[in-house]
């Protein structure tokens, strides 16, 4: 599991994601969809609802589909996860 977060990252030894995606931390897990149409708001999408979660699915992962443009510039993940804290504090200090 890519830095121990539980899984919720599409994973295969094929090309799956559709977007490209940053992850870096955060206090929650969370991810911000940025949009190519800059009239578009950008959503936020809290990762502990399933809901949300589902969305962000729609977004990163899109299986057969994933040469079709859905509008998404880049997906941003945040997480709680210490090894991006870490390197987090480590790389602003510079």
């Amino acid at each position: 599991m890519l830095l121990n977060l539980g899984g919720f990252l599409p994973t295969s030894t094929l090309c799956c994601t559709s977007v490209i995606t940053t992850i870096r931390y955060g206090t929650k897990r969370t991810a911000t969809i940025l949009f190519k149409d800059p009239g578009k708001q950008d959503d936020i999408l809290d990762l502990e609802k399933e809901c949300d979660m589902k969305k962000f699915n729609s977004y990163t992962f899109m299986g057969q589909n994933r040469d079709k443009d859905h509008g998404v510039r880049e997906v941003q993940v945040r997480v709680p996860s210490e090894l991006l804290k870490v390197s987090y504090t480590e790389f602003n200090q510079y």
